[in-house]
C-alpha cells in the first residue's frame, strides 16, 4: 500500500475473469494516480450463485444486484464490472463511469482443441447466452441446435471440450483477459455480429454521494457527469466515444437535421477553390454530388477551417489542400485565403441557410470572386422531453436556437455548456447566458477536451469566454 494512500474498498463478483479484471484494472489506476490504493472484495451475485436461468431472461441487474446493495449500505466505495452487464436504468443512488481504456470488442467462436470450424458437422450443438448471439448462429448456422449454456467462462469451454456443445461463441475480451487468447477459433467480423456498444470495456459504479470518490476525476474528468449531445446524428457517435473517454454519461439528443436543397446545380468547372467549413457541409455536398452524378475529379481545389472537415473530407476519398495551422475559424480561414487564393480567382463557398454570409464577405476581401450557395437547410428536431442532464455540449447555433425554442433559457440555468466557438457563444450570448467553456479548437473533440479541463479546473484562459 501507498505511503499515505486513500483507500477505497473495490467490490468485484468472485468468478476468476472478474478477479483478474478488476485486479489488472485497479493496478492500472495505482499506477496513474499516487495515494490511491484498492482493496478488493469479493461479492457474488445472483448470476453467479443461479446457474439455471437462461441469461436471455435473467433481469437487468442479474449480474448487478448484490454490488449495488453493497454500495448502497456503504459496505463498498465502488463496484468494478464489464460495461455491457450494467442495468438500464441504473438503481437511485448509484452512479458510474466507464474506464478510459477497452480490450477487443468482438464475439469468437470457441470449439473444441485441434478443431476446425470446417470439421463441424450439419446439425451441430451451439451455446448461447444471448438474443443477439442466437440470431447470429440462426443465420450462420441454420441448421444447428441451439441451447442454453451458463457458467463461467472457463466452465463452458469444458463443456465444449468434453462434447457437450460442438461450438459457443463467447466475448474475445473475457479470453484475452484470462490469458487464453489461443482458445479462439475464430473471429466475427463486427459486420457480421455487432456487439454491444459497452463490450470491451469496465464500468466502475459508486455511491453517488460518496465524496470520497471525488479522488478519482484526475483520471475520468466527468466522472459521472450526464452530457447532453445536442450536434447532428453524424456527429453524435463520435462525440459519445469521447465523452465515455473522460469518464461521462453521453444523452444523445441532436436538434437539428440536414435538409440537401437538391435544386442547386453544383458547376465545379467555373471554380478555382471549393470552401467548406463544417463536417455537415462536406455530408451535405457529397449527398449531391452522388445524387447528381458528378465526378469527384472535377472539384476544384478545396479550403477547409479545421481538423473535423478535413477528416470528413478522408472518409470519402477526399484531400483538403489548404487548411489553417491552428485556430480553426473562419478568421484563420480568411486569414489563410490572403496568402493561397490569387486576386480574380473564383471560389464556391458552400453553407446551411443558418450559416449566414459574413465569411463570403470577408473573403470577397482578398479581391477574389466568391459565390455563396447555400446547399442545404438546417431543421428543428422536436422533443417531446428534455431528459435529465448536468452539462451540454452545442457544436452549432443552430442546434442552440433550437434548445431554446423548444425549452427556453431557464433550461440551462445551473449547467455547464460546452461550446465549438464563438459563433455558438454568440448564438447563446442572444439569450443572456454564458458559455462556461470555448473549444481552442473548433472541433468535437476539442469541445469535450475544454470540457473535461473545465471540470478538473484546468481551463486555460483562451478557453474562457470572454
Amino acid at each position: 500500500m501507498k505511503k499515505s494512500s486513500t483507500v477505497f474498498k473495490a467490490g468485484t463478483r468472485p468468478s476468476s475473469l472478474a478477479l483478474t479484471q478488476t485486479r489488472d484494472a485497479l493496478d492500472q489506476i495505482e499506477s496513474m494516480l499516487e495515494c490511491i490504493s484498492f482493496e478488493m472484495v469479493p461479492i457474488a451475485s445472483v448470476g453467479d450463485t443461479d446457474r439455471t436461468t437462461d441469461l436471455r431472461e435473467s433481469p437487468a441487474d442479474f449480474f448487478t444486484r448484490e454490488l449495488d446493495e453493497a454500495l448502497l449500505h456503504g459496505d463498498i466505495d465502488l463496484a468494478v464490472h464489464s460495461a455491457k452487464d450494467l442495468p438500464e436504468p441504473m438503481p437511485s443512488g448509484i452512479a458510474w463511469f466507464w474506464l478510459p481504456w477497452r480490450e477487443e470488442p468482438r464475439d469468437v467462436l470457441v470449439l473444441s482443441k485441434g478443431r476446425a470450424v470446417s470439421d463441424l458437422p450439419n446439425t451441430l450443438v451451439i451455446g448461447v447466452s444471448s438474443e443477439r448471439r442466437e440470431a447470429y448462429c440462426s443465420q450462420r448456422f441454420p441448421n444447428g441446435i441451439q441451447k442454453t449454456i451458463r457458467g463461467n467462462i472457463e466452465e463452458r469451454i469444458a463443456q465444449v471440450d468434453n462434447g457437450d456443445f460442438d461450438l459457443v461463441v463467447m466475448a474475445a475480451a473475457a479470453l484475452i483477459r484470462l490469458g487464453i487468447k489461443d482458445r479462439i477459433t475464430e473471429w466475427i467480423p463486427l459486420d457480421e455480429l455487432e456487439v454491444p456498444e459497452g463490450q470491451g470495456y469496465l464500468a466502475i459504479t459508486f455511491r453517488a454521494d460518496n465524496a470520497k470518490i471525488e479522488a478519482l476525476r484526475p483520471l475520468v474528468p466527468l466522472l459521472g457527469e450526464k452530457v447532453l449531445l445536442t450536434c447532428s446524428e453524424a456527429l453524435q457517435k463520435k462525440a459519445a466515444a469521447l465523452v465515455r473517454d473522460v469518464g461521462g454519461h453521453p444523452i444523445p439528443f441532436p436538434l437539428i437535421r440536414l435538409q440537401c436543397r437538391r435544386c442547386f446545380q453544383l458547376r465545379f468547372a467555373a471554380f478555382e477553390w471549393l470552401i467548406i467549413t463544417s463536417p455537415s457541409s462536406v455530408r451535405a455536398l457529397m449527398q449531391l454530388i452522388k445524387e447528381q452524378k458528378i465526378d469527384l475529379r472535377s472539384i476544384p481545389k478545396i479550403m477547409v477551417c479545421g481538423r473535423g472537415t478535413a477528416d470528413e473530407l478522408e472518409r470519402y476519398g477526399l484531400q483538403a489542400d489548404a487548411q489553417p495551422d491552428s485556430g480553426f475559424s473562419a478568421e484563420s480561414l480568411v486569414e489563410l485565403a490572403k496568402k493561397t487564393v490569387k486576386p480574380g480567382e473564383r471560389i464556391l463557398r458552400i453553407r446551411s441557410d443558418k450559416a449566414g454570409p459574413e465569411l463570403a464577405t470577408a473573403l470577397r476581401k482578398t479581391e477574389a470572386e466568391v459565390e455563396d450557395a447555400v446547399l442545404y437547410d438546417n431543421i428543428r428536431i422536436e422533443h417531446k422531453e428534455l431528459p435529465s442532464f448536468d452539462a451540454v455540449f452545442f457544436a452549432s447555433a443552430s442546434a442552440v436556437e433550437s434548445f431554446i425554442a423548444q425549452w427556453e433559457a431557464e433550461a440551462l440555468a445551473g449547467k455547464t455548456i460546452s461550446v465549438i466557438g464563438k459563433p455558438t457563444a454568440q448564438a447563446l450570448g442572444k439569450h443572456g447566458i454564458q458559455p462556461s467553456v470555448i473549444a481552442r479548437e473548433a472541433t468535437v473533440m476539442g469541445a469535450i477536451n475544454a470540457l473535461a479541463e473545465y471540470f478538473v479546473g484546468e481551463v486555460p484562459c483562451s478557453q474562457k469566454p470572454d
